[in-house]
Order: C-alpha cells, then structure tokens, then sequence
C-alpha cells in the first residue's frame, strides 16, 4: 500500500476484515480503516469502526485505544452539542471501564478542560485536585492548576 493511498488501503484492510472476522489482525485492520476514514473526513464510518473494535476486541490495549478514540471522535471541532455530551460521558464511562489507563492524564485534563469552559467549578477543583495527585509534572498540570485557581480565586486582577 502507496502512502496517501487512502482508497487502496481501505480496499485491503476491508478484504482482511471479510476474510478473517475472528481474526486479531481483522481487530487491527479495523482500527485501521477507522483511522483512514477520519483522516479522509468520515467520523461516521470511523465512530462504527470505533465501536465494534473497543466492543468486540479481544485485545485490551486494542480496546482501549478505540474506546478511546471513539470518546475524542465526539469531542472534535464541529461536533454537535449533544455529541459533546456523548463525548464527555464517554470520558467519564473510560475512566470506569479504564482505571489507570495510560491515557487517563490526557483524559482528565478534557474533563477539566470542558468543566472550566462551562464553569462548572466544583468539577474543575475535584478533577484539577486528582490530575495534581495523580500527575504532578504531567503535561496538563500547570494548565490544571490554573484553572483550579480560577475557580477558587478568581481571575487575576
């Protein structure tokens, strides 16, 4: 498959899933054609993919990383409200399901990212306080940690 082929490899990823549906190399070839059809624009197809994979999978690291895919699918710009929602409680479902995932930091700085955005303080110090906790020199932490204090003090004079 020619990089950029985006119609080819859907073509041969498509044939694997056909010709081996129990098979773990269709489980991939699945999330495969998932990531070609988001890159190519089509969440609808890429949110199916998504969700028979993360349901499905019995691999789970594989299930996860298209749990958690499909959770950033209905995050992404131009996405209805409803589907943020979706989003958000997919999220929140993620970290049940997940506990001590490896993309917990990135998952809960989304929810504290989106609490803030909402004001919704009481979320944004519970979650800032774990991300803290849990990741102190994580990527987010700073970021957290503003916007924590933005609830607890206020915007800066």
């Amino acid at each position: 498959m020619q990089r950029r082929d985006s119609a080819g490899a859907r073509q041969h990823l498509s044939r694997v899933v056909a010709e081996f549906p129990g098979d773990r190399l269709a489980e991939l070839a699945r999330y495969e054609l998932a990531q070609i059809a988001l890159a190519d624009g089509h969440r609808e197809d890429a949110a199916r993919d998504l969700e028979t994979v993360a349901a499905t999978s019995g691999d789970p690291a594989l299930r996860r990383a298209a749990a958690f895919a499909r959770c950033r699918l209905d995050l992404g710009a131009g996405v209805p409200p409803a589907r943020a929602v979706s989003g958000l409680r997919c999220l929140q479902n993620f970290r049940v399901a997940h506990p001590g995932a490896a993309e917990d930091a990135e998952v809960l700085a989304l929810l504290i990212a989106h609490a803030s955005q909402q004001g919704q303080c009481g979320p944004v110090v519970r979650l800032a306080d774990e991300y803290a906790r849990r990741y102190p020199s994580g990527t987010f932490a700073a970021e957290a940690a503003r916007r924590r204090q933005m609830c607890t003090r206020g915007p800066a004079p």
